[in-house]
C-alpha cells in the first residue's frame, strides 16, 4: 500500500492541487496531512474546502488553531506578528472552513497494513516545537520516543517545511516538507510511505524530481 502525505499547505491552493495530482501518478491508495492548511498569500478557503471534500485525515497545525475561531480568523494580523516579513494577507474563510478547522485532532492514530502510524503537526505534545533531523533535537526526539506506544512504527510530523526520515529506537520519524515552500531551499514537497515496508521518498512538487530528505541515525548519537 502507498500512503501519500502532504503538509503545511499554508492557503497555497494551487500547489495544494499539484502535489495531489503527483501523488495520484505515483498511485497512492490513501493520503494523509500533517496540518497548516491555511494563512498564506493564496486560497485558504479553498484548500479547506478540497482537503474536506476528500475526506482525508488531517491534524491540526498551529496556523489551523489561530484560524479556528471567527475571532481569530477576524483579527488574525494581530496574531501572528511576523506578517510585518512575510507579504500575507487574512484568507477570509468561510464559516464553513472556520468550523472544520476546529474540528481537527491534534494528533491522530492510524494503522494500515497492520503498521500503526502517529500524525501530528509539530510534535504529539503541543503545536509549536519543531523538530528536525540534527542533535539540536535529540531531547525531543527522546521524549517523542518515550510517548510513542512501542508498538507504534512511524510518527508523521510537518511544520518545520523540510522533509525529513529519522530514527531512533526502532521509531521512523518522518516529515514531507511543505506544499507551500520549504523555508530552507527553493522547494515544494511532498512524500509517498510504501506499507508495510516503510519505504519512503520524497517528491519536488513543480518538477515531479525525488528530494534526498535530512536524515539522522539517533541510535548512534
Amino acid at each position: 500500500m502507498k500512503i501519500g502525505i502532504f503538509s503545511d499547505i499554508h492557503a497555497d491552493a494551487r500547489s495544494l492541487n499539484k502535489a495531489l495530482k503527483l501523488l495520484e501518478r505515483k498511485g497512492v491508495d490513501r493520503l494523509i496531512c500533517c496540518g497548516d492548511l491555511v494563512d498564506g498569500v493564496s486560497e485558504g478557503d479553498a484548500a479547506c474546502q478540497r482537503v474536506k471534500a476528500l475526506e482525508i485525515p488531517v491534524v491540526m497545525g498551529n496556523h489551523d488553531l489561530a484560524y479556528s475561531t471567527p475571532r481569530a480568523n477576524a483579527i488574525a494580523d494581530v496574531l501572528r506578528p511576523w506578517r510585518n516579513t512575510v507579504t500575507r494577507r487574512p484568507d477570509d474563510l468561510s464559516d464553513d472552513s472556520i468550523a472544520y478547522l476546529a474540528s481537527l485532532p491534534h494528533s491522530l492514530e492510524l494503522e494500515y497494513e497492520g503498521v500503526k502510524l502517529i500524525l501530528a503537526h509539530a510534535n504529539t505534545w503541543d503545536y509549536v516545537s519543531y523538530v528536525f533531523a540534527s542533535a539540536s533535537s535529540i531531547s525531543k526526539i527522546h521524549k517523542l520516543r518515550a510517548i510513542t506506544a512501542p508498538d507504534v512504527r512511524a510518527v508523521i510530523l510537518g511544520h518545520t517545511h523540510r522533509p525529513m526520515d529519522v530514527q531512533y529506537e526502532g521509531l521512523r520519524i518522518l516529515n514531507p516538507g511543505s506544499v507551500e515552500g520549504n523555508r530552507h531551499e527553493a522547494s515544494r514537497s511532498c512524500a509517498v510511505l510504501t506499507l508495510p515496508s516503510l519505504e519512503y521518498e520524497v517528491f519536488e512538487i513543480d518538477r515531479d524530481t525525488p528530494l534526498t530528505p535530512a536524515s539522522f541515525d539517533f541510535d548512534n548519537f
